[in-house]
């Protein structure tokens, strides 16, 4: 039995084959992952075979580790839906510094890259649901095809980027309450479901003063 995959990309479809035994029950794939798949078209039919069987599926609850700060997680993961923070521990208190949306990339450089242990925890603030690679199944595929060391390369130039531009904002913003508002924006639909806590870890603020921003926020816009 085979699930017959249309992908469109580049003014023309390629038609494929995928074993419904073999891989389905390991991915949902479906238009959204279709659609991502689509923004790398070096790859051809033949290369696509070779990573899909790799990729994996997964549902997440809120509160949800999929990297813990000390250990080591050689895992790759990309957001098909919900929020994720990126935090580590330090004396005794969790420092929030980064946030990761739907189409987000999320992993540890430190584990995946140098093959250390992660410096940091990635935790699911919603119900969520993720795919997932193991980057040493992949590397091992990338080694004798340029296309896949490309697929890898565009994957890390795309989040640092993203990451880059997130830096120089917090930088030269002026205010705790530019930064704020910045993530309102950016976060619009999620950023409710954000705990007090880890929005004000974010920020770099205590608790207290995070709630004298918002309501300071609220009486402007009234």
């Amino acid at each position: 039995m085979f699930l017959i995959i249309i992908i469109k990309k580049i003014g023309y479809n390629l038609l494929f084959c995928i074993n419904y035994i073999n891989y389905c029950p390991m991915i949902k794939f479906d238009f959204f992952f279709k659609s991502h798949l689509d923004k790398f078209p070096f790859l051809t039919p033949n290369e696509l075979m070779i990573v899909i069987p790799l990729i994996k599926f997964k549902s997440l609850k809120k509160r949800s580790l999929i990297v813990k700060q000390g250990q080591i997680n050689t895992h790759l993961f990309w957001v098909q839906d919900g929020l994720f923070r990126l935090y580590y521990e330090e004396n005794g208190k969790e420092v929030t510094f980064e946030f990761g949306k739907k189409s987000a990339y999320l992993g540890s450089l430190d584990c995946l890259i140098n093959n250390k242990v992660s410096t940091y925890s990635i935790e699911s603030v919603t119900d969520s649901k993720i795919y997932f690679i193991d980057y040493i199944e992949f590397s091992k595929k990338k080694k004798t095809n340029t296309n896949l060391l490309n697929f890898e390369l565009e994957i890390y130039k795309n989040e640092l980027y993203k990451k880059m531009q997130r830096t120089i904002f917090k930088s030269k913003s002026n205010s705790i309450e530019d930064l704020y508002i910045n993530l309102t924006n950016e976060y619009k639909d999620l950023y409710h479901l954000i705990p007090s806590k880890q929005l004000a870890s974010y920020l770099g603020i205590t608790e207290v003063s995070f709630c004298r921003l918002k309501k300071r926020l609220l009486k402007t816009k009234v």
